[in-house]
């Protein structure tokens, strides 16, 4: 397993049992792949968006939150996290993506 896909799941499953998560059944499973999708998707969202606000990839989310909203378990506890989790990132992802984005122009 290379060290993304392990970061990614141990962020996933603390965000899970940050919620109070404790299921051991199938559920654990599907939980945390759609969480592992939803995360994901939005982070490379969040990269690619050269609007300079937080704004395009919050709607994004919310989106994406609606389009898993069939499964309510799932949604009523993540959305909560979900918002804080990217919004605390924000600072960070956008720093790191100017940073890749100046690498890149210098590259051409």
């Amino acid at each position: 397993m290379q060290l993304s896909q392990k970061l990614l799941y141990q962020t996933i499953d603390l965000i899970w049992r940050t919620t109070g998560d404790d299921s051991k059944d199938i559920s654990f499973y599907t939980k945390r792949g759609l969480l592992g999708a939803l995360y994901s998707s939005t982070i490379l969202y969040f990269l690619a968006d050269n609007s300079g606000s937080i704004e395009n990839t919050s709607s994004f989310l919310d989106r994406r939150l609606k389009e898993i909203s069939f499964i309510p378990k799932v949604t009523k506890p993540l959305e909560k996290q979900a918002k804080f989790v990217f919004s605390g990132l924000n600072g960070v992802v956008s720093s790191l993506a100017k940073n890749m984005s100046r690498q890149m122009a210098k590259r051409r």
